[in-house]
């Protein structure tokens, strides 16, 4: 895994996993298994260690036009990994066209991950 984008989806499926998993303890009203409780531990830390690494997705010393792309590369991973939301949906929250959103997803898909 080695794009932000597949990062990102294992981010979404491990986040949805967890909850499902927390919800069913709590439905439950039981504690967790051990086994389902390291589980839970690893797909929590797996979900804000992803989060973490978003946060930090400017890179430093850029030039202004580098890093209004970057930003809004950024904003475009926030969207559509972190709250879910279609390609249509993040077009209209960004207030850009569905084209501008496909070409951002396409800088993106070229970029490598810096911490692998």
């Amino acid at each position: 895994m080695n794009d932000w984008l597949s990062y990102l989806e294992k981010y979404r499926s491990d986040k949805l996993l967890y909850e499902r998993l927390s919800e069913g303890c709590k439905a439950a009203r039981e504690p967790p298994s051990l086994e389902k409780t390291r589980l839970m531990n690893k797909l929590e830390s797996s979900v804000l260690e992803a989060e973490e690494r978003l946060e930090q997705y400017i890179e430093k010393d850029l030039s202004p036009q580098e890093a209004a792309r970057q930003a809004s590369e950024k904003l475009f991973l926030s969207y559509r990994y972190l709250y879910g939301m279609t390609m249509v949906e993040t077009a209209t929250a960004m207030s850009v066209s569905r084209d501008t959103v496909y070409r951002i997803r396409r800088r993106i898909l070229s970029k490598r991950l810096p911490f692998d």
